[in-house]
């Protein structure tokens, strides 16, 4: 069985340096937290190896887990369990390797000696400015327990918001895409093959109807240059919402009080207004979508139709001469 040497801190903050056998260097990490000593360094023959901390690295977690999470803490809490035993069990219930990793990580700090919102600020990836203000006012003002009910509905509205939506974009969103995928492939193939056509019927001194021309010279650019500028700007537009949606939003509420019915009223609000906003987005998009399919379509039918009438007139002159 190995000896290490240890540092740490007991719970009045002193440091507390020793030796001790044991097993492997998390079975001395649990022996120690028995004793109230958070362990901060440990060393083996010769060799001191640092406690390691992510502090605020990791990935994002998802809101469904955060909301599970949150609820779950919520009761915990409500029960009258430790805030330190309360993020050790949740902990360990986490699929997530990340978000077992960050829970971990605000324990260690949190046994520390740090508070939880000063713990969960170190994530801010997983703990957005909005969740830690609510936890530190929670615990300024005594009702951890509320603000954690109060957070994970808000979360679960925000959840099912996302879901409705998603949900209700699929269809025109299916649309959109083959309709775009279908005017691309006319553009680039079928336009071209057109344009030789008349060219040939109505020889190379004629010039093709206006219409015609620019439906021709939009071709062109797709076909070109201009179709990889256009798909780059769209990446570049996607790429830009995404991390203004990452950007952290929320404001703190000024009074602890007023938090728990502030937080109420926009659970409310969403679950109030989540349909007949999708109903209205629906209603808005349906008749655009019709109208903007109907009108470029339209508009390239005419523009390949117009040179046959040229064509047609020209017969006719010439057949009445």
């Amino acid at each position: 069985m190995p000896t290490f040497v240890f540092k740490g801190r007991n719970r009045g903050g002193e440091i507390i340096v020793g030796e001790r056998s044991a097993d492997s260097r998390e079975v001395l990490r649990q022996l120690l937290r028995r004793e109230q000593v958070q362990l901060t360094s440990v060393k083996e023959k010769g060799r001191e190896i640092a406690v390691p901390k992510l502090g605020g690295r990791g990935k994002k977690v998802k809101a469904k887990d955060l909301s599970i999470f949150t609820r779950q803490f919520s009761v915990m809490i409500d029960a009258g369990l430790p805030l330190v035993q309360c993020l050790e069990i949740l902990a360990q219930q986490q699929d997530s390797k990340n978000f077992q990793q960050v829970l971990t990580d605000v324990r260690q700090d949190v046994e520390e000696g740090a508070t939880l919102a000063a713990a969960m600020a170190r994530h801010p990836k997983v703990f957005d400015h909005l969740f830690v203000n609510m936890i530190e006012a929670g615990e300024a003002g005594g009702i951890l327990d509320l603000i954690l009910q109060r957070l994970s509905t808000y979360i679960e509205k925000i959840v099912k918001l996302r879901r409705d939506v998603i949900s209700a974009m699929i269809y025109p969103a299916a649309v959109i895409v083959i309709a775009v995928a279908v005017i691309t492939v006319i553009m680039i193939f079928v336009i071209p093959s057109f344009q030789s056509i008349f060219v040939g019927l109505l020889g190379p001194g004629e010039q093709l109807p206006l219409p015609t021309r620019i439906v021709v010279n939009i071709s062109e650019f797709i076909a070109g240059i201009g179709g990889l500028i256009i798909l780059a700007a769209l990446v570049g537009v996607g790429v830009g919402l995404r991390f203004y949606y990452r950007t952290p939003r929320g404001q703190r509420g000024e009074q602890t009080g007023a938090l728990d019915a502030m937080l109420g009223k926009i659970a409310d609000f969403y679950e109030q207004e989540v349909d007949s906003a999708i109903a209205s987005l629906l209603t808005l998009i349906e008749p655009v979508m019709i109208g903007f399919l109907g009108v470029t379509i339209g508009g390239i039918v005419i523009a390949m139709y117009l040179p046959l009438f040229t064509l047609i007139g020209k017969m006719s002159q010439g057949g009445g001469h």
